[in-house]
């Protein structure tokens, strides 16, 4: 075998290195982030399950919790018994009021009825557009 014969493999040798470390550029890129993305949907799932507790958590107090918080914040501000304290990451806020599920007195208006243990729960997630909302019958 002549000399210009094993010149020429490895120039093939340093192409095709060279040819795999340009390729391995973007798929190294595209892991990245794709970890990345795992991570944020990763904390998106733990606000979504943390908001959802809360809501459930609202929804089994009894009569007297809710009707105490529905009086005292009117359902237009954070219920204290039930949201996280300020300061706290994605605090959870829970609203509650007053249900009118009847309409009973006609004015289409849901929280000015007299419906006796009907209260609207929602819950929402600071910062992350998580929100939870139903309207429950109180035990």
């Amino acid at each position: 075998m002549s000399t210009r014969g094993k010149g020429f493999a490895y120039l093939e040798a340093l192409v095709a290195a060279m040819l795999i470390a340009v390729a391995l550029v973007p798929a190294s890129d595209a892991v990245r982030s794709a970890l990345q993305q795992a991570e944020i949907s990763k904390i998106q799932v733990r606000q979504h399950y943390r908001g959802l507790e809360t809501f459930e958590r609202a929804k089994a107090q009894p009569f007297s919790v809710l009707n105490s918080e529905a009086s005292s914040t009117g359902g237009t501000s954070p219920s204290t018994a039930l949201s996280d304290a300020a300061g706290t990451d994605f605090r959870r806020l829970a609203y509650i009021a007053r249900h009118d599920i009847d309409n009973a007195d006609a004015d289409d208006d849901p929280t000015t009825g007299t419906d006796n243990g009907y209260f609207r729960v929602r819950v929402l997630v600071d910062g992350t557009g998580i929100t939870f909302d139903g309207v429950v019958k109180a035990r």
